[in-house]
């Protein structure tokens, strides 16, 4: 449905619930990652400490994983030359 309206809509990457943070999450390869990210606009990263129910549910190692969330999303946007915009989450 979104490509079909797509023309004068910029389409983020979305918070942590999102199809590229979860794809980092479950530990997807650099290869699937630039083909989820390639379709979004811009990506996004939030504060690392919105996400520590991540830690606490098991689901990430630690902070510091958090953390390497956050670079992968830059490095995926310097890759695919997509600016990377940091939010809070806000809806």
């Amino acid at each position: 449905v979104i490509e079909e309206h797509r023309e004068g809509i910029i389409i983020g990457s979305a918070c942590e619930a999102g199809e590229l943070m979860q794809s980092i999450v479950r530990g997807a390869t650099k290869e699937e990652l630039l083909e989820v990210a390639s379709f979004y606009d811009y990506l996004e990263i939030q504060p690392h400490t919105n996400n520590m129910f991540l830690v606490r549910k098991g689901l990430m190692p630690d902070e510091q994983a958090l953390i390497d969330m956050n670079k992968t999303v830059i490095e995926l946007g310097e890759a695919l030359n997509k600016p990377v915009c940091a939010t809070c989450d806000v809806h």
